[in-house]
């Protein structure tokens, strides 16, 4: 992914809750010799998203504590735009921890869509946020 987006023109962003985590994509990302990727290690629900991501971006991939999808949301939703593509992780295996994130689609009257990708699990896709509501 990182080496498609390079040629592209584009750079990757990502936030890592765990250190051990954090230091590994480091590595990995160091190894892959992709040099637009940008790690941080923080929580992105503790992290200053709008110092640090100061434009608005074109794809979102969530995958991280289930529980908090809902609180990722309404971060992330302050660096979208109308255009940005957002894939959510894991939501069949999990669906009973997804409350918080069903009741975030819910209340902004979010269009989105589950694919399932294998026997038990999926993800779901956004293709437009529909700010203001």
């Amino acid at each position: 992914m990182g080496e498609v987006i390079h040629t592209w023109g584009g750079k990757i962003t990502s936030f890592e809750v765990s250190y051990p985590a954090y230091q590994e994509s480091l590595q990995n990302t160091k190894e892959a010799h992709c040099y637009n990727i940008i790690n941080y290690p923080y929580d992105i629900r503790l992290a200053p998203i709008k110092k640090l991501v100061q434009s608005p971006v074109d794809f979102i991939f969530i995958d991280g504590q289930k529980s908090q999808y809902g609180e990722y949301m309404e971060i992330i939703e302050k660096i979208t735009s109308p255009h940005t593509v957002i894939v959510i992780d894991d939501v069949i295996k999990y669906y009973n921890k997804l409350s918080s994130l069903y009741g975030y689609l819910e209340k902004k009257q979010i269009k989105y869509k589950i694919l399932q990708l294998e026997p038990d699990d999926g993800v779901i896709l956004i293709e437009k946020i529909q700010k203001n509501r």
